[in-house]
């Protein structure tokens, strides 16, 4: 299995940076847009290659999230046996700075890395033995956005077609999301 150390860019705090640096032409509330706006602009801020702090596709328990990866290990079986090399993060400055950005309280954590298993697969890379074409419809998680959207109170729901109110995140596919916001080598 392979982990990774960093910080996931949350959909409803990327969406508020992207407005609040006018990232998008005024009055856009198009979710997706603006969610790729706020990962390329934070990218773009850092000040280093891409490939120093790239984004990843990782699972945060049953969510997938685009991480920004301070650190990737690729031996490790669990989080907990997970461990960093210092040597391979990129500079502290850097690591500070992308923290500032994304407005992070906490220290970074582990997330275990997608590496292009199909969404919703039950394939693991402990267990080769089992079919990788197989899927079920029935162990395929909810999307993060569906679930916040279930979440809702019923108040803030029938408000939820007004844009100014909220953004309508009921409409966008996490795993396309996500998928287009990482970046290949």
């Amino acid at each position: 299995m392979t982990w990774v150390l960093g910080w996931p860019l949350e959909i409803d705090w990327a969406v508020k940076y992207a407005k609040k640096r006018n990232l998008c032409k005024e009055g856009t509330e198009d979710i997706e847009q603006l969610y790729h706006a706020a990962g390329f602009d934070i990218t773009r801020r850092l000040g280093v290659p891409p490939e120093d702090v790239p984004v990843l596709a990782c699972w945060d328990n049953y969510d997938l999230k685009a991480v920004y990866a301070l650190y990737v290990d690729k031996k490790a079986r669990s989080a907990d046996k997970a461990r960093m090399r210092l040597s391979k993060m990129p500079p502290k400055r850097v690591a500070f700075k992308l923290g500032c950005m994304l407005g992070v309280d906490e220290a970074p954590k582990w997330y275990e890395y997608d590496g292009g298993r199909p969404y919703g697969s039950d394939y693991s890379d402990s267990d080769s033995s089992e079919d990788e074409d197989s899927t079920s419809t029935e162990s395929e998680p909810d999307s993060p956005t569906s679930d916040h959207h279930d979440q809702m109170a019923d108040s803030v729901a029938e408000r939820a077609h007004d844009a100014d109110a909220t953004p309508r995140t009921s409409k966008l596919e996490i795993p396309e999301l996500v998928d287009k916001a990482v970046q290949t080598e």
